[in-house]
């Protein structure tokens, strides 16, 4: 607890999971009173905001058409849609400050804008306050392209025997 001009603000829920979400959520319900779509909506907006962040950042890495196969498919994924709906973990924030911290690393690296650099860091540190557990998606995102490459060029090799 954080206490400013005799205010207490909350930074942890629990030892693992900062208070970002009863952050976003105070403003919410102060003007629509509590109710299962008061609740609901912010985090289907959320993964719609998602969905579409996701598919601008695979249409400027690989292509329109991936984009909008690899959008589809997440729009259709029974876990992505179910932990969206129901915010279990909660997860719509984390999937959203993700992909948008993706999508500003992608804009720094084709400008070299280190504001964009500096914004994505941000999101990436809400993510992980917001919920330690991100730390398991923080480590792993750079090991999967790492593993791409490495199997593309393990079939090259294989090829060429």
């Amino acid at each position: 607890m954080l206490s400013v001009f005799k205010h207490k603000i909350p930074m942890l829920l629990i030892s693992y999971l900062g208070a970002l979400k009863a952050w976003v959520y105070a403003p919410i319900l102060a003007i629509w009173e509590p109710s299962v779509w008061s609740v609901r909506v912010p985090v289907l907006l959320a993964g719609a905001v998602t969905l579409f962040l996701f598919w601008m950042l695979l249409e400027r890495t690989v292509s329109r058409r991936a984009a909008l196969a690899g959008t589809a498919l997440l729009a259709f994924d029974t876990t992505f849609l179910l932990t969206t709906c129901f915010d279990w973990g909660p997860v719509a924030l984390q999937h959203l400050l993700a992909v948008s911290a993706a999508l500003l690393l992608v804009r720094f690296h084709t400008t070299g804008s280190r504001r964009m650099l500096g914004a994505a860091f941000f999101l990436l540190g809400l993510a992980l306050w917001d919920k330690a557990l991100f730390g398991w998606t923080l480590t792993d995102s750079p090991s999967g392209p790492r593993q791409c490459s490495r199997a593309r060029s393990v079939g090259r090799s294989r090829r060429a025997i």
